[in-house]
This record gives structure tokens, sequence and C-alpha cells, in this order.
């Protein structure tokens, strides 16, 4: 107790001296100083080398995991030095920067300098927290590091980035932090792995947050406005989650892809920026849920940048969805879109839609036959319209006017037509012809005004014909670099240029006949290298000289056969000078005559055709009347043909020869009829049940468009089965189901199932049962036992069911016979699979005792032979042995046989008993009495010891016995054990 006590004291006093002594606060010097009201003591910069240079810095710590080196409350001026604080090469040292003021770091780029307020190279296991960073080049510059926390911070106002990470992979979150008023906010270059969540990148010069080289990183919950060129740009980076990021009010982009692969970018709020997303050379994008305010989606590349993405109509452009279509086709994008993008497409209609004021309008790429008509395309920061490796599409009577870039774009796409369409007040073109594979395209009567360009053949496309077009009030009416045609020929004329100052007195080919024609005396020039000409400039308005009459075609049907009360008989219409102004439908029944239906004063020309001769096939086409009161000829053959028929086939199963099948399938045949448009096809319906009871759902077996005859194989296994069937006709007229099946019948090729319970062995006399179990995949039919006793006759019996899978059938054994018994048990169910197990053979013991008959009593002389006789003993089988055993007065004796004999030599009465056995050693006894007399011929009085010798010999017998027991029993006994002694105490 003393040494302890003497031991606490000790303690106590050390304890006592280190608490004495002052702790070392890094050793920090400078004036003191406040910020934002923040007391910050003013330090010169200061680089950590290694982990040993902490101490100098820190206010407290020690580097470990759990207390790691802490830098706070201080304000470095880097002015010349080219960093504030560095710290470098410390990997498995843990530290904390926080709070802290860190400026105006300048004056060196070298190696490890970076101008940056903070630079961490080849560091782990460091947060930067709450600190200011301003008036650097790089306010936070972080390289080749791993586990650095960028929380809370505050880098604005600095040269070039807020926040620079590189070389950094999986462990650099940055989170909370405010890179406003920089060149780039947040920039991450050859990074992966890492998280941009909830910062705010604001109002800087270049981009708000850059990932460029960087993969599988998350750019969740950002703010990323008003910055000069990008809000968020995600370049040559793949696997990005970008989500729930407000991306408004950028100068070019919301968010930009550039050749970036699997991006997820939902929930974004993307508003008022130069575009929304820009997708450029990138693939395989699910773009979802985004909400898009003046603004949207572009897309730019070959044909895998515009389809291997996911955009779906959760996208929203002005409240309304976007329509990414890939690989539609014939179908009608529906009314009220705020964006269409049509990607591989054939035979769409774009009808009637305004998509204003987002990116572009409607997007067409590498889609062939797209009618675009009657949409108003006004004000996007893009094109108009934007038609890219896109051939033989028409384009007519939209309005695309006041985008910022043109009203319609060509590029890569030829044999298109522009029809009827206005464009104006395009910042640049009407309509820019871009890509020398822009070729073969036909321009007409399309109002063109107050563009910067009405026309503008930039990509020195060739081969475009263009006429009959209003150029009105365009800083450049038109310019083309390459061959193109500007007129139609002679009379029909080329252009209407407002600016055209030449005369009209004359007319003709060659406009040398003396006499007006509405067509100019000379050429207009088209500004351009080309030195292209319209030949036959048109003194008025493209519809001022119209004596041409309009052509119109009724478009054929999406399908001839059609089951809709009414369908819809689109036609298109074009003039070449005063556009169309009605257009009729004509219509034939049934190879009749034609006759009118109505006519369509306005476009689209579209009529509600109502089959007015009910069920049958009609032909159709169209004539058009233009302003100028031209009148279409009528058509000497038919446009397009439909036919309508709204009743439906019928069809039905015929009946099967059996209802149980056992085979691997059956053949089923259906009947099926159209009186109108014929049967397309039959399905066979099935369903199936394992008790003929419950029920499976109806399922599809099979269609077939001929014959209607189906190999049914049983698809869900044995059971019981019911089928129907029902019919397509060529109208799409579908047959109901049936209230009952057409046919039913069941499938079990599974034989029972035996177990034989029997036992192998029998008695004679005794019921031997023959037990089973047997057991069916569905309906057991019959069990049967088969039997027979050696070679006799066979028995066939039922047998009776004794329990739940229980067969047995008592066979009574006859008491007299040894013979085996044979036996086989046979199964079968209802579909007449049938098993019988091998013959069985059960062998027979007798276990009957015979009868003994020993015969009467009998009186016998000394000396004189008497006979016994057995021989009316009885057995089942019959008796194999007897026994004769008795004591004569002298001698124990043993006979044997049915009869035997025997001399008394001693008179007495003796007991004579008879044993016998049969084959299987069953046994039974019976006995008689002989009496012996004595014989008349004895001595008399004969009591001499002759008469007792056998008593002497019986008392000798039994002394020699005892005397032997006697000393038999004293060897037996050995000397007692010793009593055992207790063990040693």
């Amino acid at each position: 107790m003393k040494r302890a006590c003497i031991i606490l004291a000790v303690i106590v006093l050390i304890a006592s001296i280190l608490v004495a002594i002052p702790s070392n606060v890094g050793n920090v010097e400078g004036s003191a100083g406040r910020r934002n009201g923040v007391q910050f003591t003013l330090v010169p910069a200061f680089r950590i080398e290694s982990s040993g240079d902490f101490a100098a810095h820190a206010s407290s710590g020690d580097g470990s995991m759990g207390n790691p080196w802490i830098i706070e409350f201080i304000e470095v001026n880097g002015s010349g030095l080219g960093y504030c604080i560095y710290v470098g090469n410390t990997s498995t040292t843990s530290f904390i920067i926080r709070n802290s003021y860190l400026h105006n770091a300048s004056g060196n780029g070298a190696n490890y300098f970076w101008n940056s307020g903070i630079v961490l190279y080849n560091v782990a296991f460091g947060t930067l927290f709450n600190n200011t960073l301003s008036g650097n080049d790089d306010g936070i510059h972080v390289e080749s590091s791993g586990n650095v926390a960028i929380t809370n911070n505050t880098a604005t106002s600095n040269l070039d980035d807020g926040i620079f990470i590189k070389y950094c992979s999986s462990s650099v979150p940055l989170t909370g932090n405010n890179a406003s008023g920089n060149s780039y906010g947040i920039y991450l270059q050859q990074c992966s792995g890492n998280n941009v969540n909830g910062n705010t990148a604001n109002s800087n010069s270049m981009r708000g947050i850059m990932l460029y080289q960087s993969h599988g990183n998350t750019v969740n919950g950002n703010t990323a406005c008003s910055n000069g060129y990008f809000g968020i740009q995600i370049d040559n980076s793949n696997n990005t989650n970008c989500d729930n990021n407000n991306a408004s009010f950028n100068g070019a982009e919301g968010i930009d892809l550039w050749a970036a692969n699997n991006t997820e970018l939902s929930g974004n709020t993307i508003s008022g920026n130069g575009m929304g997303i820009n997708s450029v050379l990138s693939t395989y994008n699910n773009i979802q849920t985004n909400t898009f305010t003046n603004d949207g989606i572009y897309i730019y590349g070959s044909l895998s940048h515009w389809n291997t993405h996911t955009i779906t109509g959760s996208n929203t452009v002005n409240g309304k969805a976007v329509y990414y279509w890939n690989g539609v086709t014939n179908n009608i994008v529906p009314a009220g879109a705020g964006e269409v993008i049509l990607v591989g497409c054939s035979n769409v209609t774009v009808d009637g839609q305004n998509v204003s004021n987002g990116d572009v309008g409607i997007e067409i790429g590498f889609s062939n036959n797209i009618t675009v008509t009657n949409n108003t395309v006004l004000s996007n920061s893009n094109e108009g319209i934007y038609v890219c490796s896109s051939n033989n599409n028409t384009f007519m009577n939209n309005t695309a006017s006041s985008n910022v870039k043109s009203g319609i774009l060509l590029s890569g796409s030829g044999n298109n037509l522009l029809s009827n369409n206005t464009l104006s007040s395009n910042s640049q073109s009407g309509i820019n012809i871009l890509s020398s594979s822009s070729n073969l395209n036909t321009i007409r009567n399309n109002t063109i005004s107050n563009n910067q360009v009405g026309i503008s053949d930039s990509g020195a496309a060739s081969n475009n014909k263009i006429y009959h077009n209003d150029f009105i009030n365009n800083t450049e009416q038109a310019e083309d670099y390459a061959t193109n045609q500007w007129d139609n020929g002679y009379p029909s004329g080329g252009n209407y240029w407002r600016d055209y100052n030449g005369t009209d007195l004359k007319y003709g080919p060659g406009q040398n006949i003396t006499g007006a024609d509405g067509i100019g005396d000379t050429p207009w020039n088209i500004s351009g290298s080309a030195g292209a000409k319209d030949n036959f400039p048109l003194m008025t308005p493209a519809d001022a000289n119209d004596i041409l009459a309009p052509n119109s075609t009724a478009t054929p049907a999406v399908m001839y056969w059609n089951n809709a009360s009414q369908v819809n008989v689109t036609a298109t219409a074009h003039d070449t000078r005063s556009n169309v102004s009605s257009v009729e439908l004509w219509y034939s029944f049934n190879g009749g005559a034609y006759s009118l239906l109505n006519s369509d004063n306005a476009t689209p020309w579209v009529w509600n055709f109502t089959w007015p001769s009910g069920e049958g096939n009609y032909s159709f086409y169209t004539r058009a009347n233009d302003l100028a009161g031209n009148y279409e000829a009528a058509h000497s053959t038919a446009d397009s043909a439909a036919g309508y028929d709204g009743t439906a086939p019928t069809s039905s199963i015929g009946p099967i020869t059996k209802y149980w099948q056992t085979g691997s399938s059956v053949p089923l045949t259906a009947s099926a009829s159209d009186s109108t448009s014929g049967v397309q096809n039959v399905t066979l319906w099935y369903r199936q049940s394992a008790d003929n009871s419950t029920w499976s759902s109806w399922k599809q077996f099979n269609t077939t468009s001929s014959l209607y005859s189906y190999n049914f194989t049983f698809p869900d296994g044995e059971g019981y089965y019911e089928v129907y069937s029902t019919v397509n006709d060529t109208a799409n007229n579908t047959e109901a189901a049936p209230s009952t099946p057409d046919t039913r019948f069941a499938y079990d090729s599974t034989t029972p199932t035996i177990t034989d319970g029997s036992g192998s062995a029998g008695t004679t006399g005794d019921t031997f049962v023959i037990r089973s179990t047997v057991t069916d995949n569905l309906n057991l039919s019959a069990v049967n036992i088969v039997y027979w006793f050696g070679t006799g006759a066979a028995t066939n019996s039922t047998a009776n069911h004794s329990s739940a899978n229980g067969y047995e059938l008592n066979v009574s054994l006859p008491s007299n016979s040894l013979d085996v018994v044979y036996y086989r048990i046979e199964a079968s169910d209802r579909a007449g699979n049938w098993l019988s197990t091998s013959v069985k053979n059960v062998t027979i013991s007798d276990n009957d005792l015979p009868a003994a008959e020993a015969g009467a009593d009998q009186t016998a002389q000394l000396g004189v032979s008497i006979a016994f006789n057995g021989a009316a003993s009885t057995d089942n089988i019959g008796v194999a042995n007897y026994t004769w055993t008795f004591n004569d007065g002298a001698q124990n004796v043993v006979l044997y046989g049915a009869t035997a004999s025997h001399a008394f030599t001693v008179a007495g009465n003796f007991s004579i008993v008879l044993t016998v056995k049969d084959a299987a050693g069953n046994s039974a006894t019976d006995s008689l009495t002989v009496t012996v007399a004595q014989s008349s011929g004895s001595p008399s009085g004969d009591s001499g010891l002759g008469n007792y010798l056998w008593i002497i010999v019986v008392i000798v017998i039994i002394a020699v016995v005892a005397v032997v027991a006697v000393i038999f029993l004293r060897k037996g006994k050995g000397p007692k054990a010793a009593p055992p002694q207790e063990p040693p105490q």
C-alpha cells in the first residue's frame, strides 16, 4: 500500500507538472484581424512538405484519424508567393483546414504552387471546411490526392477556378461550397467516382461546373446559374449522374454534353439558357423528368449520337411533353408537344403543333417520309426546324419565325419538299441549306421575309430547285455558293424579289417578245460565289400570275382495311403560284362511279370519312382549286383505296376423337370465316387444370394465318385442357372469346405407380393378404390382382380400396396343399396408361398339427408280443413319422412306424405314448395303457434279492449321483474372497 500510494503520488505530481506546462499553439505569430465578424490571425504563407511540418502551424491535433491536425482562424495573403497554404506528400496524416481567409495568391505559377489559396498535392485524409478564398488564380487546387472533403467553402472572385480538382479518384466529395464569380466555378479534370453535391456555382465568366475526362462522378443538387457559357459541362466524361440541379440563365448551355456517354440526367431545372441540354457526339444518355423553361434538348452527331438515348415524355418544355420518337413508323405525334425529336422514323406526321420558346422546336434526324405541316415554331434559341441526314420529307404550311438561328435548317438532307411555309424575322436565315449533301430539295411557294439571309446555301449544296417563293425585306435576300436552280422555267417563272427593280415589257422564254407576262425581263442575280441567277423573276408575289391548275393527291391510308366507323382521309395539294384555296374528296364504292363527298377549304386537307355506303371497298381521289380559280381535272385513276369491315369474324375448334390423350401432342383444327375483308389469322387459346376444377388463366398457344391447324403440345404438361379459338380479319376485327370453350380434353402419359407391400410367405389354411400402394398423377381407374396356385388357373380379382392409396386382396390358402402362390398387381388410369408388377411367388408352409391315434388300451401276457397300430393318425399333408415311447418295466423302449410290436417281461400297467410328426415338424401325441398280467408259471413267493435288484440299482445310482453332486458342488465353491480392505486413511 505504501508503494501504491507512492506511485499514485508520483503520477499526480507528473500530471500537475504537465498541466502547468503551456501548450504549443503552432507557433503562429502575427497581428490579429477580423473579417465578416470572424477573428483571424494574420500569418505568412506557409508550406507543409511532410507530416512533420504540421506541428509548427496547427493549433491542435496529432495527425491521427481520431485527432487530426487543425489549422484554423488564420488569414494568409499569398501575393507574390503563388500560394497561401501548401500541403504536400502527407498521405498518412489527417488534417483539417477551416474557418480561414486565404487570398491574393499570385506571382508563381510553377509546379506545386499554381497561384492558389489552398494547394493540396499527394495528400490523404484532409478536410477543407468553411474557408474563404478570393483573389487567387485558383481558390482551391487539389491534385493527385484522395480522401479529401471540400465542404462549405466560399471560393469567389478568383481569376481561374474557384475549386480545381485534378487526378483524384473516388474520395474527394465537394459539398455545399460557393464557387461563384470565378472563370470556372468547380473544375474536375481526370477525376473519377467523386460527388459534387449541393454546391453553388453562379456568375462565373466561363463555366459553373466542369467535368473533363472524368468518369463515374455524381453531380447532384447544385445551382449553376448565370454563367458566361455553360452551367454544367460534361466533356469526354462517361457514367455521370447529373440530377436535381438548377442550370438556368447561362449564356450558352444549361448542361453541355460533349462526347459524354451513359449520362443520367433527371430532375434538373433548366431555364433561360442559350440552350437547355446540348448533346454533341454523345451516346446512351438517359434524360428524364427534367423541367425546361424557354429551353429544350439539342442533338448533334451521327446516327448513334441520335438513336441510343432514352428521352421520355416526363421531360417538359414550357410545361408540355417532349416527344422523342426512335424508330417509330406510321404514326402521328400527339397534340400539345413542347418539343418534337424524331430519329430513325418513317411515315410520321407532325401536325398542328406550337413548339416555340425552346431550343429547337422540331428536330428530325436520319428519318424519311416525315410530314411536317401546319406547325408554329417561334422564338427558339437555335433553329425552328432542324433536319439532319433525312430525306424525302415534306414541310408545308409551317410558320418558323423569330428564331435565333434559322427558321429551317437542312443539314445533309436531300429530296425534301419545303412548300407554303412562312419564314420571317429569324436572326440568321429563313432557310439554311447546310452541307454539300443537301441536294435535290424543292423549295417553293414560301414567304421569306425580314431574315438576315432569306435562303443561305452556306454548305455549297447543289441541284436544289427554288421557285415561286416571296423574298421580302431580308438583309440578304439569298446567297448561293454552288449550283442551284432558282426558277421553274418559262412560263412558270422564278421567285418574287421585293427589291427587284427590273421591267416587264417583254415575254417569252427569251423575254424578247414585246408584251408583259408578269415575269421580269432581266434576271435577278443571287449573291455568292456561284454566280447563280433567277432567270424569270416574278413581278408580283407568287400567287398573282397563276394560270396553271393546282394538283392534289389523296394520301394513301396507313392500311387498306379499317374497322373503325370512320377514318381520316388526308390530301396533299400545291399550286405553282397562287396557292390552293380548297380541295374536294371524291370516292367510289365497290368499283362504281365516283361521288363527291365534300370540299375542304382550309389546310390541313382532312376528311372524316364515315363509309357512306357501308362495308366494302372504297377508292379515292381529290381535286383542288387555287386562289386564281384554276380547277384540277378529275383523276383517271384512284389516288388511294381503303376498305371498311366493322363486323367481327367467327371461328371454332373442331371436336377431337377421344378425351384422354397419351401422345406428346394432339392435332386441333379451327374453322374460320369473315364475309368482307377476309380472315387474317386464327389464334388458339388454352387453359389447364391439374384437378379439373381449378383452372389457370387463358393463355395464347399459337397464331396461324393459313390452314388454321395446330399441333397442340400440351405446353403446361399433363392435366385437363380447355381450348377455344379467336379470329382476326384483315380489318383487325377480333372475335370475342366465347363464354364456353370449344373443345375439352385431357393429357396423361404417365403410368400409375405400384408399391407391393405384401409378405413373402403364407401358411396352409390361412388368409394371405396381397397389399399395395397405388398412385396416379391424375386419375386412377382400376387396380386388379391376378394370382394362381402352382400350375393352376389364374384368378383376376379387383383389389379392395382399403385407404387413400392402399389396395388389398385376401387370398384363402388351402389347408391341404403346399403349392406356391403366384401373383402380380395391375393398375390403369383413365387415359389407359397401364402398369403391372412382375410375378411374385409366395411360399406356403404347413403350420397345422397332425392328429395322433394310438389305439385302444390293451392287455398282454408276459413274454407275449403285442401289436401297436397308429395308422388311424391323420395330418392335413401327411404323417411323416410315428414314434412309440414307453418303459416296459425293465428298460425305456422307442419304436418307430405306424405299427410296432413289443413283448413285456415285467408285469404291470404301462403307458405307451405315440408321437406323430408331419414333414413341417408339427407333432401330436396320444397314449394307450397296456396291462401285463403275472404269468401263471412264475415262482411264487420269490422275494429274494432278485425282486429288489432294480431297487438296489436305483438306490446305488441315486447314491452315486448324490456323491457326484456333492463333489461337484464343493468344487464349485471357491474360497470366499477376503472382504475389501478399507482404503488407507
